[in-house]
Formats: C-alpha cells, sequence, structure tokens
C-alpha cells in the first residue's frame, strides 16, 4: 500500500474552487436573508399598493442578483 491511500489530495486550485464557493455561499444566504427579511413590505405592495420603502425595490433586485446557484 502507498502512503497516498486512502488520503485527499488538495491542490490549490481545489483549495481555491473550495474557499470561492464557501464565499459565494455567505453571499448567497446573506442576500436570500435579506429578500426573506423585506419580504413582508412587498407583500404589502402587492396586498394593499402601499409602497416599498425608498429603495427597497432596487436593494431586493441588487440581493437577487448577487445570488448565484
Amino acid at each position: 500500500m502507498s502512503w497516498l491511500d486512502n488520503s485527499i489530495v488538495e491542490t490549490k486550485a481545489t483549495k481555491d474552487a473550495y474557499e470561492a464557493q464557501q464565499a459565494q455561499d455567505a453571499i448567497n444566504q446573506e442576500a436570500i436573508k435579506y429578500l426573506n427579511d423585506t419580504d413582508k413590505f412587498f407583500t404589502r405592495l402587492s396586498e394593499t399598493g402601499k409602497a416599498m420603502p425608498e429603495g427597497m425595490a432596487e436593494a431586493r433586485s441588487a440581493a437577487r442578483e448577487r445570488i448565484v446557484v
């Protein structure tokens, strides 16, 4: 048996890809949390016509654009 059997050999590219995915996951979680936290304003707009706070529609759009699946 080789000393490499059952071992994980991590290359720089693998490590970089993993770290990039972790960073994107954090961005996704933050953006999704913001959307969830502001859903009530969108629901209120659609149900009553009362406007969202200024800039919120743009911020929600920006949050959706940051999400990568």
